[in-house]
């Protein structure tokens, strides 16, 4: 720096009494030692003329540090000086504290009274004798500020506008600059970095008492301290810097209680409306239900009442607060940062699904575009923070070029939140469609084979590919599969894994095991172990083994004993028809059961596209002919055809597919459990399967077998060995039909 320029600073910085003739500026070697240190060093001693030289030294050189506050270490303006340096206000007033003769607690002194006995300021702010009445609606309350000499109390006062150097809107100002006045929000916007842990761009950022290291909100820990107040050591976020740490449930409870301007109940508030304080329940139901104003007709959130007490918006009840998204320009109760809840889910969705170099995967454009268009902002939000499923979308863009099935795959299929991100993202077509009862199967495979020696993965993986598979696979080109496909498949393989295994502890092969060991393995083990038919008829038909009985499971079934008599199906099929306390789904699905005997499997399939009407009459397709509804059930029926789904909605809303589905489930185009359905029918009194005997016996008695197997969509076999059971000949109506054909 050179000596031209270094004057006008020095000037600037001391004042003219610095080269007072009267006043000489003493330049021993100690004290030039001292000025040039200061450019470098942070330290707050000295006197204020070295602050304010620094601070303008600072403007033009980097170099030069600002002087920090001795106790918090942030660069503010330091008005008072402690033993060991200066302080700004804040370090300082909590270093001059007393204990409050009022209420007790150790506080910075706000006024003492006659007897010298220091007042904290929120006993002073209680102190009625302080409070005066308010300009402007006449109450008598703490004075929060004063304008033209009139008070305000807190409800009625504004702070001042003006015009935001950056935004150019007219906000209350939150910080004055070299460049002008700034907004809250512009001045958050120049404050923001990266977090130190998740590298999140955030303006509330802590320091790491572990690491050091300034990391945002959610990756901050609070330290694990003795509350105060409890005496549990609990992590505690508040009083840290005061020596009075407090945990979260503390701090929740030592928060006052107000009427709730809305519901009336006396509750923790959430906000102060024109309308009054608003507890948090009623805040999120104002910001989330807009309704035309009572004055304006604009549909907004109402915040406010008239004369008239009608409900109206913030302009028309002069509330002074931004309502306008600063993106969207969007009139909405903005969530954060000057935007309106839309725009927040738009952001955070787009950084959880951008890559490392924070760009958007191309693959996952299809998924943004889709939750911006169908969801919630508000599910959007709350899925950001508590969704296994979010956490694990998010992950993989962030570790991987390219999201496949087969990397699915690599993750526990049995994992809830694993299936879930799977289902939305072939609802967004970021994957292609699969038939997700079998195609699991060759992942589930490997994982099994993985732990057995070589010899049972050479017999198993052939068997499981190009019997078990192949036939699963035929079967769901007729019929859409199941979860029962997928659960017998891997049954069948885990049997003929577990016999050979049993042939190995025995010291036998397949080639060399007799009809004596499969009957020990029989009587070993459950009526599952019959399974083992299958694998044995394969394995001798490619001369891999000899010839060896299992009888099939279904050879010694007996009658059916659990029916329901008439009298009782009558009834619980009467309360389906008729009791509007039981929900919709659960009516007609109980109907279907009772009157039908359609299992739950293929009640959670049905679809809009299997309702026909035909003038009055309402008609249902389970197979390949419709079937004439009663009238009290074609009215049930369509009353679901026509209603809202029901239950939890999904994140992303039903889609045209996924609309037609008369049982939708939580995940986004998938239909209801089914073990769910059969559990609600249970609760109800409808068991399923004595209720569905007891409908086929019905049917059987009334209908012949062909019949029966055409409208009811069930095996010919069964048609034919319920009409066995109710010993029913319908040989000459079989007759009468071939010839009339």
């Amino acid at each position: 720096m050179s000596k031209a320029s270094a004057v006008p600073l020095v000037t600037g910085a001391f004042g003219s009494q610095s080269f007072d003739r009267s006043r000489p500026v003493k330049t021993s070697d100690s004290n030039t030692g001292f000025l040039v240190r200061s450019y470098s060093d942070p330290h707050s001693g000295g006197p204020a003329a070295r602050l304010r030289l620094l601070d303008a030294l600072a403007a033009d050189y980097p170099s030069v540090q600002r002087a920090r506050c001795v106790r918090c270490g942030r660069v503010q303006t330091l008005r008072h000086r402690l033993d060991d340096g200066r302080a700004c206000v804040t370090c300082y007033s909590r270093q001059h504290v007393e204990t409050c003769v009022r209420c007790g607690d150790l506080r910075e002194v706000a006024w003492r009274q006659a007897d010298g006995g220091a007042v904290c300021p929120k006993c002073k702010r209680r102190d009625t004798s302080f409070w005066q009445q308010c300009c402007v609606c006449g109450k008598s309350a703490p004075v929060v500020s004063r304008r033209d000499g009139q008070p305000f109390c807190q409800n009625c006062w504004s702070a001042p506008l003006h015009t935001c150097t950056d935004c150019g809107r007219d906000r209350p100002v939150c910080s004055y600059t070299e460049r002008g006045p700034l907004c809250k929000g512009c001045y958050h916007r120049e404050r923001a970095a990266e977090c130190g842990e998740c590298g999140r761009v955030t303006a509330n950022r802590r320091r790491d008492r572990t690491s050091g290291v300034l990391v945002c909100e959610r990756c901050w820990n609070p330290p694990v301290l003795t509350c105060v107040d409890c005496g549990q050591q609990r992590p505690c976020p508040r009083g840290l810097r005061t020596g009075e740490p407090r945990c979260g449930s503390c701090c929740s409870r030592k928060r006052p209680r107000r009427t709730c301007a809305r519901c009336g109940k006396v509750q923790h508030i959430h906000s102060r409306l024109p309308l009054g304080d608003v507890c948090s329940p009623c805040h999120t139901k104002i910001r989330r239900n807009t309704a035309p104003c009572a004055q304006c007709t604009a549909v907004r959130p109402l915040i406010g009442t008239d004369a008239a007490d009608r409900a109206i918006c913030g302009p028309c009840a002069g509330d002074a607060r931004e309502w306008n998204c600063r993106r969207c320009d969007r009139f909405d109760a903005l969530f954060s940062d000057g935007l309106c809840p839309r725009c927040v889910a738009h952001d955070r969705v787009h950084r959880l699904l951008s890559g490392p170099d924070g760009h958007l995967r191309p693959q996952l454009t299809p998924l943004l575009e889709l939750l911006d268009a169908e969801s919630d902002p508000y599910q959007i939000l709350l899925w950001l923070y508590r969704s296994d499923w979010g956490s694990l979308l998010g992950r993989l863009a962030t570790d991987h070029e390219e999201i496949t099935h087969d990397l699915l795959d690599t993750f526990p299929s049995h994992r809830k939140h694993v299936q879930y991100l799977r289902q939305v993202l072939v609802t967004a077509g970021v994957l292609p469609a699969r038939d997700e009862h079998l195609d699991s199967i060759p992942a589930w495979l490997d994982t099994l084979l993985a732990a057995q020696p070589p010899h049972i993965i050479m017999l198993i993986r052939p068997y499981a590919s190009w019997s078990v598979l192949r036939r699963a696979r035929g079967l769901s080109m007729r019929r859409a599969s199941t979860p029962s496909v997928r659960k017998y498949a891997r049954s069948r393989i885990l049997i003929a894994v577990r016999f050979l295994n049993w042939l190995d502890e025995q010291h036998l092969t397949l080639t060399t095991v007799t009809q004596a060991h499969v009957d020990a393995w029989l009587d070993a083990g459950t009526h599952t172990h019959h399974r083992l038919r299958d694998f044995l008829r394969w394995a001798h038909s490619r001369r891999l083994a000899p010839e060896l009985h299992i009888p099939w499971l279904g050879s010694g079934r007996s009658e059916p004993g659990d029916i329901l008599d008439d009298h009782e199906r009558w009834q619980l099929l009467r309360r389906c028809l008729t009791d509007e306390d039981i929900p919709l789904h659960q009516r007609v699905a109980g109907a279907l059961v009772l009157l039908y005997g359609q299992r739950p499997q293929r009640i959670v399939t049905l679809t809009r596209s299997h309702i026909s009407t035909r003038g009055e009459r309402t008609y249902l397709t389970l197979d390949r002919h419709p079937v004439l509804l009663p009238p009290p059930l074609a009215a049930i029926v369509q009353r679901l055809v026509a209603a809202e789904p029901f239950g939890r909605r999904p994140i992303i809303r039903d889609l045209a597919p996924v609309s037609e589905l008369l049982f939708p489930g939580a995940r986004p185009g998938a239909c209801m459990d089914y073990g769910r359905l059969t559990h609600q029918l249970n609760t109800l009194g409808i068991r399923v399967i004595p209720a569905r005997n007891s409908a086929l016996c019905a049917l059987a008695d009334d209908l012949p077998a062909p019949v029966v197997a055409d409208l009811l969509g069930v095996h010919i076999n069964t048609a034919v060995r319920w009409g066995k059971l109710v010993k029913r000949d319908w040989t000459a109506y079989l007759a009468a039909r071939t010839d009339s054909g």
